[in-house]
């Protein structure tokens, strides 16, 4: 192998490794691999130390964290390569040995009778030895031995040494021809095919990569199809389709990590979002074409604020705008419940991210598994300390991180350097609702034309303007105004409707489940008749309960976290500007002053907002939240000071 290709391939940068970690006086290395094939190959590879005595290659395939391998060295006369393999059924690393080894080079053990020419020749054999412990995951080494050690991860194969293990397998099993291209890798024909197939095994050892392709041979008698051939494109797509579904069960396998389908389906009222991922997907994508700017891709954002609005499927689309694979992270189930199974399951979900970078990471309700309180346990901050390291310093993908509470969120993980976009969503405004009401009917027309059924809805009768109109109906939604509005209403009433998106999905679902309980026969266009539909809609309403009936005190704690972080709004509207919320004032003035006063610092201001408010929805929503926010003051600011 020439120089090239040893210094590129995982076992060259492995062996440098080890040989850069020996000769900076580290000669325990831990190998971080699942892989006996690797494992056998490094064993086996001349590029260890010559003068290095090698132990017998069976010690790679038994356990011998209890075999006391120091106990004969005595009748050494050459350095040694000696090696522990640690089985995920292990309780552990052979820290006995270790320490063991340890005391005998620093002359621990000995420290009190001289030593002889023999004792030292030992010694001297000892500090030129290399001990190797094969480990599933990164271990939890004792601080007595850690600055003698050296975690080294295996690698994956880059794309080159890809191409390469995939040319000699196919033509080992189906006898293709290979060449060896100007950088000297042996290759089959067809660049094309062979990047294809690696980025949709991006993230798989050598091991997965062979059972996925043997499998694959299995399934459709062979897998290598030349370009030239009429049915290409149908059979290598074929294959890519049976190779992503393996792909996506060994990904899913780590437990913490999925795969989820994109969507093109664009989110209503997140207007802001979506202009600014328009402006840095290709930087994302390509970040290749920034790098002579000294310009790095964008490492994420994060979108807090109320649930069901829509921030999940803003997920799936940003995606779908970047064409990235989109991996979903659930940290919670990252814990573990031995000692330091937590730290290597982050560990080892980190590490596969990295490899399938460029991607799109989608991290949902990060507070529920990074929550913070006063009987936080140890290991919680740790594993979070990993993770917003690796934000920091390691991560490539872009980072999609949601939350429905920031209260619950360290104050570190919104420092700059960690998101590069912090938005929120808010309760959406009446124009908002429609978009959203126009959508979810939409998509639902779509679909049910698709399946070869039907047409729902006559979408020129049941669409968002119609819904708008129910919004701002004093009957309807607005029941605990007068017809007409007072800035300087007080009260609070919880009566009111005002919806987030889940509100919306789960109308349109009790109207037609009203519907279909009253036998109403279908029209000879439609499934739902509009005027019907129309009157189970208004029933609806009054029989669900909103979010903005039952969560008032969530929706103002909500409010207030996200105007003392500075986020910007998602929306193109927004409906309490952060002008109005002091929390500094209130704390140190009398009680006399408000929470939130849009008119504190210039007079007329909060009537010049009321009135550019279009809707007698959103002023009533503007009014109302607003006094939650001030007779919810004392208790907010409570909150606040606990962080």
């Amino acid at each position: 192998m020439d120089t090239f290709k040893y210094l590129n391939s995982r076992l060259g940068k492995t062996c440098e490794h080890i040989k850069r970690a020996y000769l900076s006086n580290r000669h325990i290395c831990f190998i971080v691999c699942s892989e006996p094939e690797f494992m056998n190959e490094l064993l086996r590879s001349e590029s260890f130390f010559p003068n290095i005595v090698k132990t017998n290659e069976e010690s790679i395939l038994l356990q011998t964290k209890n075999s006391q391998l120091l106990s004969n060295s005595e009748k050494w006369i050459k350095p040694h390569l000696l090696v522990y393999n640690i089985n995920n059924t292990d309780n552990g690393i052979p820290s006995s040995e270790l320490i063991q080894y340890v005391n005998k080079i620093t002359s621990l053990s000995n420290c009190n009778r001289r030593l002889s020419n023999t004792d030292e020749r030992q010694i001297d054999l000892l500090k030129q030895s290399l001990i190797l412990v094969r480990v599933d995951s990164k271990p939890k080494i004792p601080t007595y031995i850690e600055p003698y050690t050296e975690t080294i991860s295996v690698p994956y194969m880059d794309e080159l040494e890809f191409k390469e293990f995939v040319s000699l397998y196919l033509a080992q099993t189906e006898n293709v021809d290979t060449y060896v291209d100007e950088r000297g890798y042996n290759l089959v024909a067809g660049d094309n095919y062979l990047t294809k197939l690696y980025h949709n095994m991006r993230g798989l050892n050598a091991t997965q990569i062979k059972a996925v392709l043997r499998k694959n041979q299995i399934l459709l008698d062979k897998i290598y199809y030349d370009e030239g051939d009429d049915r290409y494109r149908e059979n290598l797509e074929v294959l890519l389709q049976n190779i992503k579904s393996e792909f996506e069960k060994l990904v899913n396998a780590s437990r913490a990590l999925s795969v989820e389908d994109r969507s093109d389906k664009k989110p209503a009222g997140l207007g802001n979002i979506i202009n600014w991922i328009s402006n840095i997907k290709e930087q994302v994508s390509s970040p290749e074409n920034f790098r002579r700017y000294l310009l790095e891709s964008p490492k994420g954002m994060i979108v807090a604020g109320v649930p069901g609005s829509g921030k999940s499927m803003m997920a799936k689309y940003i995606a779908h705008e970047m064409g990235l694979t989109l991996l979903r992270f659930d940290i919670g189930n990252v814990g573990g419940g031995l000692v330091g199974e937590s730290e290597k399951n982050m560990d080892d979900a980190l590490n596969l991210i990295d490899t399938l970078t460029p991607c799109v990471l989608w991290v949902d309700e990060i507070e529920k598994a990074i929550s913070i309180n006063d009987n936080s346990h140890e290991t919680t901050m740790t594993t979070f300390g990993k993770f917003l390291t690796w934000i920091q310093e390691r991560a490539t993908c872009f980072i999609f991180a949601t939350s429905n509470d920031i209260s619950k969120m360290p104050s570190e993980l919104f420092r700059s350097g960690r998101f590069d976009g912090k938005y929120f969503t808010f309760m959406p405004t009446a124009g908002e609702c429609a978009e959203i009401f126009d959508s979810t009917i939409q998509h639902q027309v779509e679909k049910c034309h698709k399946d070869g059924g039907k047409k729902l809805f006559d979408m020129t009768e049941i669409n968002g303007a119609y819904f708008r109109s129910l919004l701002n109906d004093f009957g309807v939604c607005l029941l605990g105004f007068p017809n007409t509005i007072d800035l300087e209403c007080r009260s609070v009433n919880k009566r009111n409707k005002f919806f987030i998106g889940a509100d919306i999905a789960q109308l349109i679902k009790v109207a037609k489940t009203l519907y279909l309980q009253q036998n109403i026969g279908e029209d000879e266009n439609f499934v739902f008749k509009s005027k019907e539909f129309k009157e189970c809609l208004i029933t609806a309403i009054s029989t669900i309960k909103t979010y903005g009936e039952t969560d008032l005190g969530n929706i103002a704690k909500c409010y207030a976290q996200l105007a003392i972080n500075n986020f910007s709004c998602a929306s193109d509207s927004q409906i309490l500007p952060f002008d109005g919320y002091d929390d500094f004032e209130y704390m140190i003035c009398n009680e006399n002053v408000k929470l939130y006063d849009l008119d504190r610092f210039k007079k007329g201001k909060e009537i010049e907002h009321f009135n550019g408010l279009k809707d007698n929805y959103d002023r009533c929503l503007y009014i109302i939240i607003r006094n939650t926010i001030n007779a919810m003051a004392s208790n907010i600011i409570q909150n606040i000071r606990k962080i």
